[in-house]
């Protein structure tokens, strides 16, 4: 990274840490994660979580969301990364994350959201130890890598029931609405029947 490069990032960075968390409304800090996320500025994302989790200001819906956002960062941090063993270490990280967001929070209304997302995390994990397990390099460590694949598997089966439960909880609780007498509440079962 250039020097004015990263004098850039870090004006932006104090400039916004500087402010207080309360003058955001959690859209404004969710499309900023995701500007900072889509560019791919992941330590710069991270740093501005933390100043959010130290910033006693910070409304409590978007301090709640904090270690999701952490964990979505890692796993798009994972997913740009160029080494396996970098990838293996950020989905490691951004897996720990969801997990401890679902330990805290397991009613929150992005917990079926997050159970989708562990699922598919440890899915790919296991897909990955299943894959690998073939290579030659690999023959003895083969009945190892699939004991670990197969335990992934049944982990990321039930985190996907987990999310169809919470899912279809959801659904039953928003009542079906006429989309020209409530567009958003319209769309917000529309978004829910999808996932579902």
């Amino acid at each position: 990274m250039t020097p004015l490069r990263l004098l850039l990032f870090t004006s932006i960075f104090v400039v916004v840490s500087t402010l207080t968390a309360s003058c955001f409304a959690a859209d404004t800090h969710e499309a900023f994660l995701q500007g900072l996320r889509d560019r791919g500025y992941f330590g710069t994302a991270l740093q501005y979580l933390d100043a959010l989790s130290n910033d006693a200001s910070t409304p409590g819906d978007v301090r709640t969301t904090l270690g999701l956002e952490r964990a979505v960062i890692w796993m798009e941090r994972s997913e740009s990364a160029r080494r396996q063993d970098d990838r293996d270490k950020f989905a490691g990280q951004g897996l720990a994350a969801f997990e401890s967001f679902l330990n805290d929070y397991p009613r929150h209304p992005r917990a079926a959201w997050t159970h989708a997302q562990l699922g598919q995390v440890l899915f790919d994990r296991a897909l990955h130890k299943l894959w690998i397990r073939n290579a030659p390099t690999n023959s003895t460590q083969r009945d190892e890598l699939t004991a670990t694949g197969r335990q992934l598997l049944e982990r990321a089966g039930k985190s996907f029931g987990l999310a169809r439960d919470l899912y279809k909880t959801q659904l039953a609780e928003i009542s079906f609405v006429n989309q020209e007498e409530d567009e958003p509440g319209y769309q917000l079962r529309q978004r829910t029947e999808d996932r579902y």
